[in-house]
């Protein structure tokens, strides 16, 4: 209670300074401005509601082994817990050695999408984090290009840019399917 009276007080000189647009009523969620001062924002009536599809297993696919006279692309697949530190254990295998993947994920799945194995695919590929194993084909990107990026809401992906493409694809998280045109991005 003492920490809320106090950053209230310093929200509402802030505010009064016209220093911030921190609201005089509410203060029920501390929030950071874009110049890292806190404020609390008012959210009075609203209910705020953690998202946790997350979960606590965290999975590295695919890579680049970088061994002189020897490097090459992998499949393998390592997780770890992410609450508890400890080293890394075997997942499973991508379908192919390969690098540069994109990745995201709806909670229960992770999806692995594009990436090179001597040349750029268009391969989107699934696990199940509740059980390690191999991948599963999902479906396949509109575009390859190195350099894409991928971001998810948990019911769909998108993958975006890459080298010479400002396209977006976007693909569903809840049943398989190949990537559809999104749009693009703005260069």
């Amino acid at each position: 209670q003492e920490f809320n009276t106090n950053m209230t007080r310093k929200i509402n000189n802030s505010y009064l300074l016209g220093q911030s647009n921190a609201p005089t009523t509410g203060g029920d969620m501390l929030k950071t401005r874009d110049d890292g001062t806190p404020v609390w924002e008012g959210v009075d009536d609203t209910d705020y509601v953690v998202v946790k599809w997350y979960g606590d297993r965290a999975v590295w696919m695919g890579g680049y082994r970088n061994i002189p006279g020897a490097s090459t692309n992998v499949n393998t697949m390592d997780y770890v817990s992410i609450s508890t530190p400890g080293n890394a254990s075997d997942f499973g295998d991508l379908s192919a050695a390969r690098s540069q993947t994109t990745s995201c994920s709806n909670g229960s799945r992770g999806f692995c999408s594009g990436g090179n194995e001597g040349s750029w695919v268009n391969t989107i590929e699934y696990i199940t984090f509740a059980t390690t194993g191999g991948t599963t084909d999902w479906g396949d990107l509109n575009v390859t290009y190195l350099g894409r990026t991928t971001a998810g809401n948990g019911t769909r992906g998108l993958t975006a840019g890459g080298e010479t493409t400002d396209a977006v694809d976007y693909f569903s998280l809840t049943s398989a399917g190949n990537a559809s045109d999104f749009g693009n991005l703005s260069t």
